[in-house]
């Protein structure tokens, strides 16, 4: 989350939406498991974020992971102090309600990177890492509450509060009682560079927590990602052989294409609201019943507009999905057949969860068994059979 600034105002920006009127936005590069690069432009602000999955000996289930936040200005206006100064929101959120603890009240990165501390059954203990070679100011503000799709909104009538009662655009470095939400405000002179480290599994004896954020940030995540970066090139040119084909812009377009299409994959847990015909004996208040509550592993037709899972859209995503990860879209093929009814119905779009819910108005929320989509799965499947007669699909 970040502070824009248009027409001499502060617009806070969080959620992808066309509203937000940025210049440029999206993944250039993404590998769909483990990386991926992306270029936001908000007027005169230039913000690039690169992420780092690892997994090394030590890291609980899932691994490690890194990101590394650049901002650079193309309006070097001094005289403006708006667009001298950055202004970025790191959040870390636990669905479950598990307690975040905070690593001290004071935040001072240049003697201790540590930002926050938990633990959880499935990962074991972890802790977030925060370097800068920039002088940063940290602020911060944690919050209790189930519902975090509505971040945007704490985030900013705490910074309201503060900029009444001190003029000053800071969080108010306090929390409420066992956060499970927790908010650090990076604030900086433009142009700054941040890495922030994530490390799994931190109590276990062999867990070298220092070398692995050391890995994680600096000279070193900057090298990692310059090998990942090339990896996506040679991986982009080994799977549509185009080099010869294209023109070099024309490659950077494809590029684009696949990276977001990669980058739009999200997991959803949820369920489903299934309208009841008119002469059911189920029609009740609400004239709608529940599917049961289902995890849905997708890419999505549209980040701004349509942030969810679409049946018939994902038929076509798994032709491209498929000749780069097989492994992807033999995944997302299985958790979207186990959505299928008794009586071989999927719904055909999916509104899993509050975050997928508080996009969609309430009168688009119920699915009609009566609806059907085309059955673009079968485009897909056939192909994989094609392509496995070929030999261009290895399913080990």
């Amino acid at each position: 989350m970040w502070i824009g600034v248009k027409d001499g105002k502060y617009h806070m920006r969080h959620v992808c939406q066309d509203s937000d009127e940025l210049n440029t936005y999206g993944w250039t590069q993404h590998n769909g498991r483990d990386f991926g690069h992306q270029v936001l432009v908000d007027q005169g602000l230039k913000l690039t974020t690169s992420f780092l999955k690892s997994k090394s000996e030590g890291s609980g289930y899932g691994g490690d992971w890194a990101v590394q936040i650049d901002v650079q200005t193309d309006k070097p206006e001094l005289d403006n102090e708006m667009l001298r100064h950055g202004h970025l929101f790191f959040y870390l959120a636990d669905e479950s309600r598990h307690v975040l603890s905070l690593a001290g009240t004071n935040l001072d990165t240049d003697k201790n990177s540590l930002l926050a501390s938990g633990s959880r059954s499935d990962i074991g203990d972890w802790q977030l890492h925060l370097k800068s070679k920039e002088v940063l100011e940290l602020h911060y503000s944690g919050f209790s509450t189930p519902h975090i799709h509505n971040l945007s909104d704490l985030v900013q009538h705490n910074l309201g509060a503060q900029v009444r009662k001190f003029g000053q655009l800071l969080l108010s470095d306090s929390s409420e009682d066992s956060p499970n939400i927790l908010v650090f405000q990076i604030s900086a002179s433009i142009p700054f560079k941040a890495d922030i480290a994530f490390v799994s599994g931190t109590k276990v004896k062999t867990s070298k927590v220092k070398e692995r954020v050391s890995r994680l940030t600096g000279a070193s995540l900057t090298s990692l990602l310059q090998d990942k970066q090339t990896e996506f090139d040679v991986k982009f040119e080994r799977r549509f052989n185009v080099a010869d084909k294209l023109e070099p812009d024309s490659t950077i377009v494809g590029k684009a294409a696949i990276a977001n299409m990669l980058g739009g994959i999200g997991y959803f847990y949820g369920q489903s609201k299934i309208s009841i015909p008119e002469n059911s004996s189920l029609r009740g208040h609400d004239n709608f019943i529940s599917y049961w509550p289902a995890e849905l592993y997708t890419a999505v037709p549209s980040r701004p507009f349509f942030p969810r899972g679409f049946l018939w859209d994902e038929g076509f995503h798994q032709l491209l999905i498929w000749r780069w990860d097989v492994h992807i879209c033999l995944d997302i093929i299985g958790h979207w057949l186990d959505l299928m009814n008794m009586d071989g119905w999927i719904p055909r779009e999916q509104i899993l969860g509050s975050e997928a819910l508080s996009k969609v108005p309430e009168e688009f929320v119920a699915q009609y068994p009566s609806n059907g989509n085309p059955p673009t799965l079968f485009l897909v499947i056939r192909d994989l059979l094609d392509g496995m007669e070929k030999k261009q699909v290895h399913c080990h």
